[in-house]
């Protein structure tokens, strides 16, 4: 039980099991190795010169140059494999690779140029590295474990060949506590991993809430036009039915008087015109009504 739960603090998988989740990491550790890349060109431009000010001797000199043209080639080569199509699906472990080499290069250098002021300023540079692969990637917790506990035998390597066993003292010091560093560097990336997963359902939550109450507005709206439409329907059924009534009328009582006027003696054909007149007056009225109803609706389209 307790390995289980071990193995879901290292290795937290079920999370990216959610496709949506892991674009996001791979976005994330894609745009992260490429800081990486930057930093490693970017960093010993400006650090090394400054500390060569500082070092008059021609050993240390050459160590700083050294370790400034094999980070300016690891920085190009970290940036250029990002730069690649399948670098999105492997950052995560192409910054720990690069975070590795990072650290073999301080002490490669440190071994071939021995120095026992570069020695003590070594831990300094090992810390860093797993701090930044820490912040700049969405890495797993074993991933940091396994970087940040090659740091004390690196040191411990470096601390032999620079032939300082006199002081092992102060090396076991140094060692528990970059083993220490990497348990809390570990510690950290659980906690980003876990706040970067919260962030994401918590955006994820957001999204779906934001599209159910523009659902919900829409469905509201469409009810309103159709109250609103139902409304309108009813008083153009009420305007239109009127003239059209009178018209109506007016047409049947016309076909009625036009059948009578021929065989109506003279007195009872004036009465008729009387009435046609009106009839024909009334169709004009009610024609003039429809033509007012759809001038009003033609201002709304």
């Amino acid at each position: 039980m307790q390995s289980k739960v071990v193995r879901r603090y290292l290795l937290p998988r079920e999370a990216e099991q959610d496709p949506g989740f892991r674009d996001y990491i791979l976005d994330l550790s894609h745009r992260g190795l490429r800081l990486i890349a930057w930093i490693e060109i970017i960093f010993p431009v400006l650090m090394v010169p400054a500390q060569s000010f500082v070092t008059a001797e021609p050993a240390s000199r050459r160590l700083l140059m050294s370790r400034l043209i094999a980070l300016l080639l690891l920085g190009a080569l970290t940036l250029g494999l990002s730069r690649t199509s399948w670098s999105r699906r492997w950052g995560r472990i192409l910054a720990v690779t690069s975070g590795w080499i990072s650290a073999t290069i301080l002490v490669c250098t440190a071994l071939l140029f021995p120095s026992a002021s570069f020695v003590e300023e070594l831990p300094m540079g090992l810390i860093v590295i797993p701090l930044i692969c820490v912040v700049v990637i969405p890495l797993w917790p074993l991933h940091v474990l396994e970087l940040g506990l090659a740091t004390p035998g690196f040191y411990a390597l470096a601390f032999w060949g620079s032939g300082s066993w006199n002081r092992s003292g102060q090396m076991w010091t140094e060692i528990v506590f970059l083993v220490m560093i990497s348990l809390l560097c570990t510690a950290l990336s659980s906690m980003l991993y876990t706040q970067r997963h919260s962030s994401y359902r918590a955006h994820q939550e957001a999204l779906r809430i934001a599209e159910d109450l523009r659902q919900s507005q829409l469905r509201v709206l469409l009810s309103e036009n159709a109250a609103s439409m139902g409304r309108l329907a009813a008083a153009l059924s009420h305007d239109f039915n009127s003239p059209i009534g009178a018209l109506r009328s007016s047409a049947e009582t016309l076909l009625s008087l036009a059948g009578r006027i021929s065989p109506a003696p003279a007195e009872k054909r004036e009465e008729l015109l009387a009435a046609l007149k009106e009839l024909c007056v009334a169709v004009r009225d009610s024609s003039e009504r429809l033509y007012s109803i759809i001038a009003r609706i033609q201002r709304f389209t």
